[in-house]
């Protein structure tokens, strides 16, 4: 065989053997599937740094520059507690500086005999002051639990203390409530003009009746008519201080029924007294009114018997509420009873316009026990007539007692007080 019939069949079989390849690569070529894998796509993560945070402003704000201001110097009491072991807490009294300095490092803190003159700080013995001033006691704040004060002084409890300012702060209470309410009833100019200028009428119709009565009998047991006139204005005068700064006494019982102490018990002030003070009434000025001219007028008003008509109406008047108080509270233990509590109250108002001398036998008795208008009847008599100590004694414990007791009614019978669930708008 020549070497080119070798060369043409070596031809052939390459031939032969691609044609199933290019066969294979046709077939795919016509399904649209590449003989040749596709490159696997790649994921790429693009990380970029996080914008920093752009520095915020700060606004610094100075005050202008202006006048010091010294610190006002604490006139008010203040108590601080050191906590001690010991079974009773003291508090001592300290006065203002002393007339002169010491050699010890507070020197003159004191005040009395001796102020200043020993060495440190001390306290004083007793408060003095200087003549023509009032004394001013200044509370160093300081309480000791210990079971005995180590230095001597002026030595108080705590709770005489809260006593004392307690006290000033409900003074300062009723003033605020008497200054409010008038200013409210002069809103109405008319009214309230009306309503003065109708007591003020009225009492004088009364008192026109015993005038022209003492102008026919001239004397009624040992009464005068110039008694019976300083009673009048007693009565009238301490009736209007009595319901124009306790303007609620009078209507207590039905503040009771109501429900109408669920407001005044939220507060943190005394129940009674707020309850008291929170009302007006608007015609009790021309009492104080008609009192206080009768009185100038006819009462020969020297400057011992103008002192010791204040002190009477001021006693007198604390009389009237504490006796309201008391028939009022009787709303507590029997339900409804303003009927009972009104006509007890016009009662002791009624027969206390009328001389003692009218009244004998067990019907005086009564008016010195259960209804005590013989008190305020005889003030005329035996306090500005002819002073007597032992009826100005009697009048005021018979007072206090009945101030008393009237409080400790309307404390157990607020013990038994149901609210009434009242929901009210106050403006």
């Amino acid at each position: 065989m020549s070497t080119g019939d070798k060369v043409d069949k070596e031809d052939n079989r390459n031939r032969i053997g691609d044609r199933p390849v290019r066969l294979e690569r046709a077939a795919k070529d016509a399904s649209g599937i590449s003989a040749k894998p596709a490159p696997e796509s790649e994921v790429r993560l693009k990380l970029e740094p996080e914008p920093e945070p752009e520095p915020e402003l700060e606004l610094k704000l100075e005050p202008e520059p202006g006048p010091e201001l010294e610190p006002e110097p604490d006139d008010e009491p203040k108590l601080r507690v050191e906590p001690k072991l010991g079974a009773e807490a003291w508090a001592w009294a300290a006065a203002g500086p002393g007339p002169g300095p010491g050699p010890g490092p507070e020197a003159g803190a004191g005040v009395g005999p001796g102020a200043g003159a020993g060495a440190g700080p001390r306290l004083n013995s007793g408060p003095t002051w200087e003549p023509g001033s009032r004394p001013q006691f200044r509370l160093q704040r300081r309480i000791r639990a210990t079971g005995r004060p180590t230095d001597p002084g002026l030595r108080v409890t705590a709770r005489a203390v809260s006593r004392k300012v307690g006290l000033f702060a409900d003074v300062q209470l009723v003033a605020a409530y008497a200054r409010l309410n008038l200013q409210a009833a002069m809103e109405y100019r008319a009214s309230f003009i009306s309503q003065v200028f109708g007591m003020f009428l009225n009492d004088g119709i009364w008192l026109s009746f015993w005038w022209l009565y003492f102008t026919k009998f001239p004397v009624l047991g040992s009464w005068q008519r110039e008694d019976v006139v300083v009673l009048w204005a007693v009565l009238a005068t301490s009736f209007g201080v009595a319901t124009g700064l306790f303007g609620n006494a009078l209507g207590l019982s039905g503040i009771i029924l109501r429900g109408d102490l669920d407001y005044y018990l939220v507060l943190p002030r005394d129940v009674l007294l707020h309850a008291l003070v929170s009302r007006m009434s608007t015609s009790a000025w021309g009492d104080i009114a008609f009192g206080t001219l009768v009185f100038l007028a006819f009462g020969e008003a020297t400057p011992g018997r103008l002192a010791l008509y204040v002190l009477s109406v001021g006693i007198v008047a604390v009389f009237f509420v504490s006796f309201f108080v008391l028939v009022n509270s009787l709303a507590f233990f029997i339900g409804s009873s303003q009927g009972i509590s009104e006509q007890l109250q016009m009662t002791l108002v009624h027969f206390a316009s009328y001389p003692t001398t009218v009244f004998q036998g067990i019907t005086k008795v009564i008016l010195f026990t259960l209804i005590p208008a013989g008190f305020i009847s005889s003030v005329p008599v035996h306090v500005l007539r002819r002073f007597h100590p032992g009826f100005f004694a009697a009048l005021v414990v018979a007072t206090l007692v009945l101030a008393v007791t009237a409080r400790a009614v309307f404390g157990w019978g607020l013990r038994r007080y149901e609210s009434g669930n009242l929901i009210t708008v106050r403006i």
